[in-house]
């Protein structure tokens, strides 16, 4: 288990995972392969980060490796922001708005894609 992060699993293959407080390089290795796992086992990922106050590189370098995984097995990553300034400081400077699919609230997160 990661300190500050929750599973839900709100329908059948889909699934989210709720970050909360400051998530760094400490669980980098343990958040990598949690996203590892659930990509592999489901067709929806959403990483909720709006109860997030920090995330580092480490953490976007994740949500970006997850995004690739996710594409290559056919299913799908979102991520559910509206946090914390500096997160998404952090997610606009290092252009994730742009990589991944990005939404504001639970229902658009797990919405079927286009």
């Amino acid at each position: 288990m990661i300190d500050g992060v929750q599973v839900l699993r709100p329908a059948r293959s889909r699934v989210v995972v709720e970050l909360r407080g400051e998530h760094d390089l400490e669980s980098k290795y343990a958040m990598r392969a949690l996203l590892t796992e659930l990509i592999e086992e489901n067709d929806l990922v959403v990483v909720d980060l709006s109860e997030a106050e920090f995330i580092d590189s480490s953490i976007i370098q994740n949500l970006a490796d997850a995004n690739r995984l996710a594409r290559e097995r056919g299913s799908q990553f979102r991520i559910q922001h509206t946090t914390a300034a500096i997160v998404e400081k952090a997610l606009e400077i290092s252009g994730m708005f742009e990589l991944l699919d990005c939404v504001s609230n639970r229902e658009d997160a797990l919405r079927n894609a286009p």
